[in-house]
């Protein structure tokens, strides 16, 4: 069956394809992974999540999360820290290094704002923006 943009999915599903390979190919250019990316934008806006709650701000199973930050902490952007009142809750930080290399990376929200700007108009993303939302609701 072809997919054409006369669906709501189809085009729903063409438009989050192409915006996820614009993300890609930005984050090669920075010579770091999607996922890292993703990750470290939101450490830096609520540093010390536990594995749990980055995979919720994510939208990502734990075990997949476990193996990015393992790969995070190798590499020096994330460090991890136990709780002092409970030893079972371990917390993520950005290292030095993961805040630089935060700050180097562009804002993706910008980017593509601009990129959408080329063809809407900014009372229409706004509308966009908010039937989003309207449907990301109505599938939770």
């Amino acid at each position: 069956m072809c997919l054409t943009q006369d669906k709501l999915s189809s085009a729903l599903n063409i438009a989050f394809k192409k915006m996820q390979k614009s993300f890609y190919i930005l984050a090669q250019e920075h010579k770091i992974a999607t996922c890292q990316w993703s990750a470290l934008k939101t450490l830096y806006n609520h540093d010390g999540l536990t594995i749990s709650q980055l995979s919720e701000k994510l939208f990502t199973k734990n075990s997949s999360m476990t193996t990015l930050v393992d790969r995070l902490e190798r590499d020096g952007y994330v460090k991890r820290e136990r709780k002092a009142s409970d030893r079972r809750v371990i917390r993520i930080f950005l290292t030095d290094k993961g805040i630089a290399t935060n700050k180097s990376l562009p804002d993706f929200e910008k980017y593509f704002t601009g990129i959408a700007g080329k063809k809407l108009t900014p009372e229409e993303i706004n509308t966009l923006k908010k039937l989003l939302n309207k449907l990301s609701e109505s599938i939770d």
